[in-house]
């Protein structure tokens, strides 16, 4: 019996190694813009970047788009579609400023990807 509680326990510690050296693993890779490996984090940087810099349509947008905005949660890109649901569609980029939660500061930092016609 002691040699089946061993092999158990022996069992249990491996696990418990690994599963840290994982973790451990998984909190120290390689981010995605390295300096360790210029090429993959050139390549990397440059599909997040086109990813990151998508432009947005305010008038045809759901909400998982809007969200993309910089300083648009779920709740607010709700709101956007709210008040464009209530008010029809937007006229410039400048009327998203009507909606609530939306100041000059959360504006500006979206204006370069925002559009209202094609």
């Amino acid at each position: 019996m002691q040699r089946l509680e061993r092999t158990i326990a022996f069992f249990i510690a491996c696990g418990i190694i690994i599963s840290v050296g994982m973790s451990y693993y998984f909190k120290t890779r390689i981010p995605a813009c390295s300096a360790s490996f210029p090429e993959m984090g050139r390549i990397r940087c440059a599909v997040s970047d086109m990813s990151q810099k998508r432009i947005v349509n305010l008038n045809t947008a759901d909400r998982h788009t809007l969200v993309k905005l910089p300083g648009i949660g779920y709740g607010l890109a709700e709101r956007v579609i709210e008040y464009r649901l209530l008010h029809g569609p937007f006229s410039s980029t400048e009327d998203i400023l009507k909606v609530k939660g939306i100041g000059r500061k959360k504006y500006e930092a979206m204006a370069g990807r925002i559009v209202v016609g094609d």
